[in-house]
């Protein structure tokens, strides 16, 4: 069945016109300050020198992590804050945790920190080298203690990212991209087989603009990372990232940053509409999905997406790749 599109976003503003008109009134203590939403959440896992730093960095279009080729020294959880449009981050670095450190046999306590520091993640990214033939016994570790602090839900929003994908020749790209997602999936299955399954994997390198194949691999990060993105979460991600994404001028022909094909735009379309708009439009849910983000859809609705709306509601080649 075909989907109303603009029936579900005029639904949409008035789902949060109702979220905003069953807040309860501010007290006087409180004055003008309005609730405080949780930060959209980033956790990346993987060896230190794989390019997390740099990439999430990439798909923000600011320098958030510090980068770096040096190993850490110990086990710990580093967090770093950021504001993108009005939206909050929070970018949640694990150096040590795919390591081999003297320290790594201590892994009931970062398994504690992990449960301590994570509270809501909204898009897990497990990052390792494309050019790696293997999967070592610390990254092994990783993916273990991750599944055992999270859960195996956790993988449901997360994305295998593959970085150094222009160390792969041309040649064996394509093959390099299969093992290897085929061997991740292989050890995530052994906490989390269902959500395994359906990892997915992009390829990137921090060293230029395009895979080893000649495409784009920015716009096929962003919209992977939306595809899996936490649904309490993707609405207010995509308003804050619509400066990125929507083209400068009403014509088009000005390219964002992250420039998506007819193809992508369509697959962010669709899961907006088919995992946040019409979960939210069925009756209860709609607190449950939106309640820590009133004050965002409220200016969704007031106006604040409108150029995000009008973007992905246009007319697109779905043949466009």
């Amino acid at each position: 069945m075909k989907v109303d599109v603009e029936k579900l976003l005029a639904e949409l503003a008035k789902i949060a016109k109702a979220i905003q008109d069953a807040q309860p009134p501010k007290s006087s203590a409180e004055g003008s300050r309005s609730p405080k939403a949780r930060p959209l959440t980033f956790l990346l896992a993987g060896r230190t020198g794989t390019g997390k730093s740099s990439t999430i960095n990439s798909l923000l279009g600011s320098d958030i992590a510090p980068t770096g080729k040096y190993r850490p020294t110990t086990l710990e959880v580093k967090k770093y804050q950021y504001s993108h449009q009005g939206v909050a981050y929070e970018i949640i670095d694990t150096p040590g945790l795919c390591d081999d450190l003297p320290e790594a046999g201590n892994d009931e306590k970062y398994f504690a920190q992990i449960k301590a520091g994570v509270q809501e993640v909204d898009s897990l990214w497990y990052v390792t080298r494309l050019d790696d033939s293997r999967l070592s016994s610390d990254e092994r570790r990783g993916i273990k203690l991750v599944s055992k602090a999270l859960g195996s839900d956790i993988w449901k929003q997360a994305v295998i990212v593959f970085t150094y994908a222009d160390a792969v020749r041309p040649a064996e790209y394509a093959e390099a991209l299969t093992e290897r997602t085929k061997i991740i999936r292989e050890e995530v299955a052994k906490y989390a087989p269902t959500e395994a399954a359906t990892l997915p994997s992009v390829a990137v390198t921090n060293r230029g603009p395009t895979t080893p194949d000649g495409a784009e691999w920015l716009p096929e990060l962003f919209k992977m990372v939306v595809e899996r993105f936490n649904a309490a979460g993707m609405l207010p991600f995509l308003v804050s990232m619509q400066d990125d994404v929507v083209p400068k001028q009403t014509n088009g022909k000005a390219k964002p940053r992250i420039n998506l094909s007819g193809k992508q735009k369509g697959r962010v379309r669709k899961s907006l509409v088919d995992r946040v708009i019409q979960g939210a439009s069925m009756g209860a849910s709609a607190g449950r999905t939106f309640g820590p983000w009133g004050a965002v859809l409220g200016a969704v609705a007031g106006g604040a997406g409108v150029a995000l709306y009008n973007w992905l509601l246009e007319e697109q080649d779905e043949s466009d790749s």
